[in-house]
């Protein structure tokens, strides 16, 4: 992994536990307050105990702390995604999620776990770097992971615990899409743009069969 996109992760990580959502890390982050994020998420967490990705016999359950902290990404991140664009992405990442774990496509919450803590070991041989700016990115990295840490009011091992599932969320979409591969003639799975168009109708018709509840 380049020390590029070791910095992209080391964000994503950040911000993913916090949104429930793959995100957009922009080179310019110096900006962004990250106790004040961790804070604000846990008041969100606090005031629903239903913190959990929920399914019930197949339903897909969007509940208020999930749009809440949808609310939160679009601001931190001034994203200009409308609400509704980001519920129905957070909807299509669900199904993606309880379609890769009915094909055991789903790696599991240790696998996860270390794979994070692997990503920041990698982090603290960087301060070690004979280079002045490695160094400096990775200490600005861990300074926004504790400080996250810090204003959410858990302990460490709580995040990382926390972060495995998120992490287990989103790498099943990469998951399931090497497995459609497998099952696509060698043209389609060698072309990208037809590729792309079978995938996305294939999700399309996931969503379309799923039962899928939005609180309101």
């Amino acid at each position: 992994m380049n020390k590029k996109m070791l910095t992209s992760v080391f964000l994503c990580m950040v911000l993913v536990l916090a949104l429930g959502v793959a995100c957009v890390v922009w080179a310019n982050s110096g900006q962004y307050d990250f106790f004040g994020l961790g804070q604000k998420t846990a008041k969100v967490l606090q005031n629903d105990l239903s913190a959990e990705a929920q399914t019930d016999e197949g339903e897909i359950v969007i509940t208020q702390k999930d749009i809440d902290l949808l609310k939160l990404k679009k601001d931190f991140l001034g994203l200009p995604d409308d609400e509704q664009q980001m519920i129905d992405e957070l909807v299509r990442q669900r199904v993606i999620f309880c379609e890769a774990e009915k094909l055991d496509l789903v790696m599991s919450r240790e696998e996860a776990k270390q794979i994070n803590l692997d990503i920041m070991a990698q982090a603290e041989q960087m301060l070690q770097s004979d280079n002045e700016a490695e160094r400096a990115s990775a200490q600005q990295m861990m300074d926004y992971i504790n400080a996250y840490i810090e204003g959410l009011g858990v302990t460490e091992e709580e995040y990382w615990d926390m972060a495995a599932e998120e992490y287990r969320q989103i790498s099943a979409s990469t998951a399931l899409q090497e497995y459609f591969k497998t099952m696509q003639s060698d043209k389609t799975a060698d072309n990208k743009e037809l590729f792309d168009a079978a995938w996305e109708e294939y999700v399309d018709g996931l969503v379309a069969a799923a039962k899928v509840e939005v609180a309101k």
